[in-house]
């Protein structure tokens, strides 16, 4: 095992299940929002989560909310990622006062 995945497995803990298992959100107990961005590293580079990862989290029952325009830094290192950021939190901690996520 390299040194990396021995990190990664290190600090992973119990997320490896949560994220991997059959279902990977059962053990969550709180509402889940999953914002993506449109890039990975910079403009038309691949996205970070294709679309394979974005169905198993929409198997899951989490609609994923992708972020256009942005890659994944700009997710909360942008103007247009910090406010979709804001708002899904906004979103979560009162409901009733919050616009619709970015589609």
């Amino acid at each position: 095992m390299t040194r990396a995945a021995r990190v990664r497995s290190r600090h992973l803990g119990d997320a490896g299940d949560i994220f991997c298992g059959p279902k990977p959100y059962a053990a969550v107990s709180v509402p889940i929002q999953f914002l993506h961005a449109e890039w990975s590293v910079g403009a038309d580079s691949p996205p970070a989560y294709g679309p394979e990862q974005i169905e198993l989290v929409r198997a899951g029952g989490v609609e994923p909310v992708l972020i256009p325009g942005v890659d994944h830094a700009g997710t909360i290192m942008s103007s247009q990622g910090a406010t979709a950021v804001a708002e899904a939190l906004r979103a979560a901690l009162n409901p009733a006062d919050s616009t619709d996520l970015p589609a």
